[in-house]
């Protein structure tokens, strides 16, 4: 009786052991699927990589978005200046460029494919504003001074650059009142300048503090 009840105490035990060692198993297999269901979404800490064309070269870029993609090639369009009427720079760099993806604009945030193409565009310089102003002309301006002395009332447009103030233009624009008339003399000179006579005669005008009008041929 001892005998036999041994050999149940030992089957029982090995019964035992070996639900424990399934359970054991079947518990890591379900730990593998799921370590490996993971790794394959995160792709095992590895990011896949995607063939762009970058400013005309074809790179290498981990998938993501425009914005990552700059960050690592260190994309950065060159801005432009804000200049005067004349061309001179004002401020550089006051009106940044951007990225092109496919030709078309598109925010940080748009992910990447495969195939894409990345274009860098400078900024746009951009000239100042315009400032225009009426100055009134009270003694007038002269109407054709080689055959007429009488002025003409009005105002004189002057546009000038709102930031740099440089002059741009200036034009006398006629108001409609009557002509003014004064007693005086206009003193013109015809087919100069000449070598030879022109200088000597406005020495002279210069030395009498006189005007005159000289009519430029050529």
């Amino acid at each position: 009786m001892i005998g036999h009840r041994l050999i149940q105490i030992w089957r029982q035990r090995k019964t035992n052991r070996r639900r424990r060692t399934k359970a054991f198993l079947a518990l890591a297999a379900a730990a593998a699927a799921a370590l490996s269901l993971v790794l394959a979404l995160s792709g095992c800490g590895q990011r896949s990589h995607l063939s762009v064309t970058i400013a005309g070269r074809i790179e290498r870029v981990p998938d993501g978005t425009i914005a990552e993609a700059a960050a690592t090639f260190h994309l950065r369009p060159q801005a432009g200046d804000l200049v005067d009427v004349q061309g001179r720079v004002l401020r550089a760099g006051s009106f940044p460029g951007w990225l092109l993806l496919n030709g078309r604009r598109a925010s940080g945030a748009t992910r990447l494919h495969g195939g894409d193409r990345v274009e860098l565009v400078k900024g746009r310089d951009r000239t100042e504003p315009l400032r225009r102003q009426l100055m009134p002309v009270p003694a007038g301006a002269p109407s054709d001074p080689q055959f007429v002395l009488a002025r003409t009332p009005g105002v004189e447009l002057v546009v000038r650059g709102a930031l740099s103030h440089e002059l741009v233009s200036a034009q006398f624009r006629p108001s409609g009142g009557p002509q003014m008339l004064e007693r005086a003399v206009a003193l013109t000179f015809d087919d100069e300048p000449s070598l030879h006579d022109s200088l000597r005669i406005l020495a002279v005008l210069r030395r009498l503090h006189v005007h005159a009008t000289f009519f430029v041929v050529g």
